[in-house]
C-alpha cells in the first residue's frame, strides 16, 4: 500500500494499511465501552468547527457584585427623571402664581427655577461620578463602577 491518505476520514492502522471511516482493521476487536478514545481525524482531513464564542466576561478583578439588568437601570433613570420633572412642575406652578402678581416677579422666578433644575441635573451626574449613585440608583440599590478599578 501507499503511505498517502486515501481521502478525508481514512486512517492508517498499525499494520500500515489505510481504512475508510468507521471500519476497523481485520482481526481487531472493537474496544469495550470506556476503553480509550476513538482515533483522531486523519492528516489532511478538514478542520472541525471553530470553538463557540464564550460571550462577555464577568466584572473586572477589582469589582464586586453583579452586572445590573436593564429593567433596574431604566427604573433608576425613571426615578431620577421623576425627581427633575417634579422640580419642573413646581417651578411652573410657582411661576404662574408669581406671574399673576407681577410679570417681572414671574420671569425672575422662572429663570432662577430653571437654572436650579438644570443645576440639579448636573448634580445628579456629579453624584454618579463621585459616589457611583444618583438618587434613583441609590433607591434601587445599584452603583456605577469603573471597569479597570472597580471604584466609582
Amino acid at each position: 500500500m501507499s503511505d498517502t491518505s486515501q481521502g478525508p476520514g481514512w486512517w492508517q492502522a498499525s499494520d500500515g494499511k489505510w481504512y475508510p471511516p468507521e471500519q476497523a482493521a481485520p482481526g481487531a476487536s472493537a474496544p469495550g465501552p470506556g476503553a480509550g478514545s476513538p482515533p483522531g481525524p486523519a492528516f489532511g482531513s478538514p478542520p472541525g468547527p471553530a470553538p463557540a464564542y464564550a460571550g462577555p466576561g464577568g466584572p473586572p478583578a477589582g469589582a464586586s457584585g453583579q452586572l445590573v439588568e436593564w429593567p433596574q437601570r431604566v427604573l433608576a433613570t425613571l426615578i431620577d427623571t421623576g425627581i427633575i420633572l417634579v422640580g419642573y412642575v413646581v417651578v411652573f406652578i410657582l411661576t404662574a402664581i408669581l406671574g399673576a402678581i407681577s410679570d417681572v416677579l414671574g420671569t425672575i422666578f422662572f429663570i432662577i427655577g430653571y437654572l436650579f433644575i438644570v443645576g440639579l441635573s448636573f448634580y445628579f451626574s456629579y453624584l454618579t461620578g463621585v459616589n457611583g449613585q444618583s438618587p434613583g440608583k441609590k433607591i434601587i440599590g445599584i452603583k456605577v463602577i469603573g471597569e479597570q478599578t472597580g471604584q466609582p
